[in-house]
Formats: C-alpha cells, sequence, structure tokens
C-alpha cells in the first residue's frame, strides 16, 4: 500500500492507490474526472494564494496526465485544462512529448515549469502565475502559446523553440529584473507575436528569430534600463511590426532585422540616455516606417537601413542633446521622409543617405547647440527637399554635397539657420523667391565652409537662374561671387600679415596673452590655422624647444647663444619680408579687384566698359571744347606752324582771342583743313582702336591758356585709362575675362 506521494507516476496503478489510500486532493479528483471526459477542470475562480490545499495539484500526478496516462487510463485529446489549480511541486516535461494541449488557467505554479525540448500540441498560461519562470528551450509546439495576463517571476524561455501558432503575451507581466524576461531568441513562429500591454521587467530577446506574420506591442512596457528592452537583432518578421505606444527603457534593436510589412512606433515612448534608444541599424524594412509621435531620449538609428516606402517623423520629439538624436547615416528610403513638426535636441544625420521622394521639415525644429543640427552631406533626394516654415534651427544645416531635385524654400526659414553649409550643394529646380538681396544673403552664409571660402553656391544659383529665364538676377548672383572670393582672399592674407606680425612680436618677447591672441586671429580667419603650425615648428626651431632636434641644415641653430640670436634674428626678418610683401600684395589686389567691378562687373557685365569710355570720352570732350573756345588749340602740323598766315594770326593775340578758330572758318586760308570737334577729339584720344584724324590735325597748346594746359596734361591720363579699359572690355567680351 502506497503511504507516501510518489515523485513521479508512470502508471495508473499508481494513481489508483493513491486514490484508495485517499491521498489525492479533491482538485486531483476533479483534474482526472475531467481529463476522462475531455472537459475543463474548474478547481477554483481565480489564482489561489499559496499552500491551499483544496485546490492544490501536485506535478507529479499533473505530469502523467499531460503526457496522456497509460494503456489502463487515456487521456482524451482535448488533454489537461485545468482553472484555478496551485500546482505544487516542479512540473517537469524535459524532452517529452505531452498528449493534447495544456491549458493552466488562473493557476498558480510556484516552481520552474521545464518544458526543454518537449513537444507539445499547445500550451495556455492565461491569468497564470508562474513565480519560476519556464524553460522551453528547443521545444516543439504545434499550436500556438498563450500568456494573456499571466504574471511570470523569472525568466520565461523559448529559445529555438518552433511554435506552429502564435505567441499570444497580451496584457502578460514578466519580472527578472538586471536578465532575460522574455526569450525568444532563434525562434520559429509560424503565426504572430503578440505583445499588445505587456508589462515586462528584463529583456526581451527575439535576435534570430523568424516570425510568419506580425508583431505588435501596441502599449507594452518594455523595462531594461541597463540593457535592451527589446532585442530583435537579425530576427525575419513577415508581417508588420506595430509598437503603438510603447514605453521603452533600454535599447530597442531591430538590427539587420527583415521586415516583410512596417515598422510602426506612432507615440511610443523610448528612453536609452546616453545609448540608443531604437537601433534599426542594417534593416530591411519592405513598407513603411511610422515615428509619428515618438518621444525618445537616446539615439534614433537607422544607419545604413533600407525602407522600401516612407519614413514618417510628423510631431515627433527626439532628444539625445549634444549626441545625434536621429542616425539615419547610409539609409536607402524607397519613398518620401516626413520631419514636419519635428522637435529635436541632438544632430539629425543623414549623411549619405538616398531618398527617392521628397524630404520635409515644415515647422520643424533642430536644436544641437556648437553642432550640425541637420546633417544632410552628400545626401541624394530625388524629388524636392522642402525647407518651409521652419520653427527654429540651432546649429549649422549641413548641405555639402547633396543634391535635391527640387529646393523649396523661404528665406525666413533660413534665416533661423545659424548657418547654412552650401559648399557643393546642386538642385535642378528652385521653387522660391528669386530676390537677388535674400537669396545673396543665403549664400553669403553658406558659401563658408571649414574657415574657407567655397564660390559653388552661388555658380549653382546662377545657373538655375539662368536656365529660368532670369538672366539679370544670374549675373548679380556671379558678380556678387566674385566680390565674395576675391574679399575672402584679402581676408586669408591679413590674417596671415596678422599672424606673421604676431610671431615677430613673440621672438622679440613683446607680446602679453599671446594665445588669446591668437585665438582672435583663428576666429576671424579660420583658414590660416593651418598655416600657424608651419610657422610654429620654425618658431620652436630657433626659439629653443626644438633646438635638440634640429635638422642638419639648421644644425647652427642649437650650437652657440650667437648663432641662437642670429638665427632668430633671421627668424624674424623673414616674417617682416612676407608680412611686408603681404600688405603690398593686399593693396594691388583691391586695385584691381575695384577696376574690374567698376569697369566689367568682373567679366559678367562688360557693357560697363561701354559706360565707362564714354564718361572718359566727356570728360576728354568737355576739355577739349574748353580748350577750343579758349583759343588754346593749334593746327597739329609744322608746315602749317611755320607759315605765314598762322604766324599772323598766333602773334597777333589782341586782334585774334583764337587764332585756330579763325584760321578755319570759312574764306580763310584753312577752310580745307580738318574741322575740330571736341567729341571726335575726345573718342581720338582716348579709345586707341580708333583713329579719326582730330588728335593728328589739332593739338593743345600749353602756352595760351589755363585749358590747354590741363588738356595737355589729360591727354596722356586719358589715353592711358582708355587702353586700360578698352583692353579689359574687350578681355570680358572675347572670354578671357568672363563667367565660365
Amino acid at each position: 500500500m502506497v503511504k507516501e506521494f510518489p515523485a513521479r507516476i508512470t502508471k495508473w496503478s499508481e494513481v489508483q492507490a493513491l486514490i484508495d489510500d485517499d491521498l489525492l486532493t479533491p482538485a486531483e479528483m476533479k483534474m482526472i474526472a475531467a481529463a476522462q471526459e475531455g472537459r475543463v477542470a474548474e478547481i477554483g475562480d481565480a489564482v489561489p494564494a499559496p499552500n491551499t490545499e483544496i485546490v492544490k495539484i501536485r506535478a507529479a500526478l499533473l505530469r502523467y496526465m499531460m503526457l496522456g496516462g497509460c494503456a489502463d487510463y487515456d487521456i482524451e485529446a482535448a488533454g489537461v485544462q485545468i482553472y484555478g489549480a496551485w500546482i505544487d511541486g516542479s512540473l517537469d516535461l524535459n524532452f517529452t512529448k505531452t498528449k493534447g494541449p495544456i491549458a493552466l488557467i488562473h493557476c498558480l505554479v510556484p516552481e520552474q515549469v521545464q518544458l526543454l525540448q518537449a513537444n507539445l500540441a499547445a500550451l495556455s498560461l492565461i491569468r497564470t502565475k508562474l513565480m519560476g519562470g519556464l524553460n522551453a528551450q528547443g521545444a516543439k509546439i504545434a499550436g500556438g502559446i498563450f500568456l494573456e495576463e499571466a504574471e511570470i517571476q523569472g525568466e520565461f524561455c523559448l529559445a529555438a523553440a518552433e511554435i506552429g501558432g502564435q505567441l499570444d503575451c497580451e496584457g502578460a507581466k514578466i519580472r527578472n529584473a538586471g536578465s532575460n524576461a522574455l526569450n525568444i531568441q532563434n525562434a520559429s513562429i509560424a503565426v504572430s507575436v503578440l505583445l499588445n500591454r505587456a508589462d515586462i521587467l528584463g529583456a526581451v530577446l527575439l535576435s534570430g528569430v523568424e516570425i510568419d506574420g506580425p508583431l505588435t506591442g501596441a502599449g507594452a512596457k518594455l523595462r531594461n534600463a541597463d540593457g535592451y528592452a527589446l532585442n530583435a537583432n537579425g530576427a525575419r518578421i513577415a508581417g508588420n511590426v506595430v509598437l503603438r505606444r510603447i514605453q521603452a527603457e533600454g535599447e530597442v534593436v531591430f538590427a539587420g532585422t527583415k521586415l516583410g510589412g512596417q515598422l510602426s512606433c506612432v507615440d511610443g515612448r523610448l528612453q536609452n540616455k546616453e545609448g540608443r534608444a531604437l537601433n534599426c541599424q542594417g534593416a530591411r524594412i519592405n513598407q513603411d516606417v511610422f515615428l509619428d509621435g515618438i518621444c525618445t531620449n537616446g539615439e534614433l538609428s537607422l544607419a545604413s537601413a533600407e525602407i522600401g516606402g516612407q519614413l514618417s517623423c510628423l510631431k515627433a520629439s527626439l532628444t539625445n542633446e549634444t549626441r545625434t538624436a536621429l542616425n539615419a547615416q547610409g539609409v536607402r528610403i524607397a519613398s518620401s521622409v516626413f520631419f514636419n513638426e519635428m522637435e529635436t535636441n541632438g544632430q539629425v544625420n543623414l549623411m549619405s543617405s538616398k531618398i527617392e521622394g521628397q524630404l520635409s521639415c515644415r515647422k520643424a525644429e533642430f536644436r544641437n547647440q556648437g553642432g550640425i543640427a541637420l546633417h544632410l552631406q552628400r545626401a541624394q533626394i530625388s524629388n524636392s527637399f522642402h525647407w518651409r516654415e521652419v520653427k527654429r534651427v540651432v546649429g549649422s544645416v549641413d548641405l555639402n554635397s547633396a543634391h535635391v531635385a527640387d529646393l523649396v524654400d523661404d528665406p525666413a526659414s533660413w534665416a533661423k539657420c545659424e548657418r547654412p553649409v552650401l559648399a557643393g550643394f546642386t538642385y535642378d529646380i528652385l521653387h522660391g523667391t528669386t530676390d537677388v538681396e535674400e537669396r545673396l544673403s543665403w549664400l553669403s552664409r553658406g558659401s563658408i565652409w571649414n574657415g574657407s571660402f567655397h564660390p559653388q553656391p552661388y555658380e549653382q544659383l546662377s545657373k538655375i537662374l539662368r536656365r529660368s529665364g532670369h538672366n539679370v538676377e544670374a549675373r548679380a548672383v556671379l558678380v556678387a561671387k566674385e566680390k565674395a572670393q576675391r574679399n575672402a582672399t584679402r581676408l586669408h592674407w591679413r590674417g596671415e600679415r596678422k599672424l606673421r606680425r604676431q610671431f615677430r612680436w613673440f621672438s622679440l618677447g613683446l607680446v602679453a596673452d599671446g594665445q588669446k591672441k591668437l585665438g582672435r586671429i583663428f576666429e576671424e580667419t579660420p583658414s590660416t590655422t593651418e598655416l600657424v603650425g608651419v610657422i610654429m615648428k620654425r618658431f620652436d626651431l630657433f626659439h629653443g624647444k626644438a633646438k635638440d632636434n634640429a635638422p642638419k641644415k639648421y644644425e647652427h641653430a642649437k650650437t652657440t647663444d650667437l648663432a641662437r640670436n642670429l638665427a632668430q634674428q633671421d627668424f624674424r626678418n623673414e616674417q617682416l619680408f612676407r608680412a611686408l610683401r603681404l600688405r603690398f600684395r593686399i593693396g594691388l589686389h583691391w586695385c584691381w579687384d575695384k577696376l574690374l567691378s567698376f569697369t566689367v562687373g568682373y567679366g559678367y557685365k562688360p557693357q560697363r566698359s561701354a559706360y565707362v569710355l564714354g564718361a572718359l570720352i566727356l570728360i576728354g570732350g568737355t576739355l577739349s571744347q574748353l580748350a577750343w573756345d579758349g583759343g588754346d588749340f593749334a593746327p597739329n602740323s609744322d608746315v602749317i606752324l611755320d607759315s605765314n598766315d598762322w604766324q599772323t594770326l598766333a602773334t597777333a593775340r589782341e586782334t585774334y582771342s583764337n587764332p585756330a578758330q579763325t584760321w578755319s572758318n570759312q574764306n580763310e586760308r584753312g577752310q580745307d583743313y580738318a574741322t575740330f570737334n571736341a567729341v571726335y577729339y575726345a573718342i581720338d584720344i582716348v579709345v586707341p582702336i580708333i583713329s579719326i584724324g582730330q588728335e593728328a590735325a589739332w593739338a593743345p597748346s600749353t602756352n595760351r591758356g589755363a585749358w590747354g594746359w590741363w588738356l595737355w596734361l589729360a591727354n596722356p591720363v586719358l589715353t592711358l585709362l582708355g587702353w586700360i579699359v578698352t583692353a579689359i572690355g574687350a578681355a570680358a567680351v572675347t572670354g578671357v575675362i568672363r563667367k565660365d
């Protein structure tokens, strides 16, 4: 006769002996009867308290029943279904095959359930409390696993399991702080995984999992602040991933995951400060990614991901202060990207991304104090870039080498940028203002990159304006480019000159707070930062800091104090000479710059040379007319000047106040001589390629009056200026000086 409850039951005779000895509880008797009839054993109304004898079912008997009994006692195909029981002992089903589904509903299981590589029809643990977790690693479940509103303490492990139905964890509570809470790594699930409203403390591991349907986690709470909140690295999910209103503490990972549907984290709250809040690096998502209303504290990474639809971040709030808030570097997006009304605190990085649709930033706010707020370097946008109604930009917008098909912008949005970077930025069509002043303001702020001036943004805008028929505006942009480029060149030279003077004063020991003064020079002219290293090397060489390592050509610098002093003097003289040469170069460059600007508009307005020549002709003509009226002209012929007729007129000054005019009047001896014309005379002296004959026929006299003297002085000046203006104008017209 059996006196004690056995640790394991394998035969019905053992159960019968327990019945005969009255060792079975009422709950166990109900279970036996219900299993024979294929119905649910209703033990209690709710999850019982521990150690409640009336609802106790011992694990050894339950195991025997779940395995289908034996030949003497056959369980119905409906399996074992229990409601409201307390399972006493360790339920060990490792490496077994159960008969029918297993259902423990509203039950309490104090110890770990062991299903290692077990073979089950289905498993239902609805509203059940598993106080020791469950290990079903490598198990095969033909149907689904149902954990709705279950409470689990410890790890619920389904790693490498094969599940023929769905895994339903809706409303479940799983607690395993600091370790794995739900482990489905490398599992195969034929239908879906449902985590809606689940509350999980610990890591949810789905890395390598294969799900032939969707993964949903609407309203789920996942907490594992020091690690992964959800890790689906390398998973394959055939359906959608829907995580609406998810709340996660720790990293949510879909890196390398292949999604057959869309990814939605609408209105989610993801927090992993100083780490990645959502990591989708290298993911392959066949449809859309919806992040509307998402709030993150930590990096949201889509780096190198491929998205088959759109990326929508409407009204999203992304925070990763002083770091990257959104990392989409190298992302490939088959449709559009919407950042409308998005707010970020940290960098938004779309560097080298490829977007087949549009990128819209309407009413967005980008903040990254002291850094790049929106990074679009080398991005390719096949449709349009909408930069309108932008709320605020703290930091720079880097469009270096980016390309967009259509640029849709407004001046107010660019004005809110601390600094746009436009070097290498290209676009095919401009949908925005063509007002030159507003566009030049935009270009002047965006053409400086890494401390150097880049003319390409001006060239790009001019090309687009010219192609759209705005030729006047296009030329104005190119003229502004020349001015800015030449000003930048002189600014660099001024910075270099200040730098060399500063080092000369350092050598003389006359400068206090040298580092601050150098800092101011670098701030004014960042392009000099590379030069300072060259000068500093020579400075250190001759001033003791590097004399022990001097090369052979400077061997004298480390021999004697006298030799070192001479070397230092040579260094100072070199800096003085270079500074003086730069001063002369700056002045010469300024003069040439103003001459080109005034005469031909740097080659873009060659008609200006005609205006300048006209002004010179007007000056020459006025002086010529005044000299003629004053009687200060004479025939430019030695024969005439030596003739009696001319001598008679020239010597009788009181009678003939204007001998040239008298001599050439009708009925006088010179009536057939070339008639004087002040304008033609001015053309002769100003325009070198034209000879009308006036200058050959008439010459101003310096002895007759003041106007003749002034014209005599002005003639070579007007001729020289005429040559210069004509040469520059011809160069502009013929293309030596031109826009292309």
